[in-house]
């Protein structure tokens, strides 16, 4: 039987895209535009280099710790903690000094 097919394990994995992870998956129709892109969303470290200050001071900043500050806006995902970048831009217009 020198033409008999592959078994469907082997035949699925020759159509596979070898750049693709086996834990990606596409969005479904309709969803992409939902998506947002990483660029409007900041981890503590990027906020940090914007306002030019550590990124424990940011911590407290988005926690209400600072005296004299509101606090951030942000997300919490577990223990990691994201703002948007229309937020702290929202919040940075808000607290200006003159």
């Amino acid at each position: 039987m020198p033409n008999a097919s592959p078994p469907p394990a082997l035949a699925a994995s020759e159509n596979c895209d070898p750049r693709r992870s086996r834990g990606t998956s596409v969005a479904p129709y309709g969803v992409e535009g939902l998506v947002e892109t990483t660029t409007n969303i900041l981890t503590i470290k990027e906020v940090a280099d914007i306002l030019r200050c550590s990124k424990t001071h940011a911590q407290n900043v988005i926690e209400g710790k600072v005296t004299g500050l509101p606090k951030l806006t942000h997300l919490s995902l577990g223990r990691r903690k994201v703002v948007r970048k229309e937020w702290l831009d929202q919040w940075m217009e808000a607290n200006k000094t003159r």
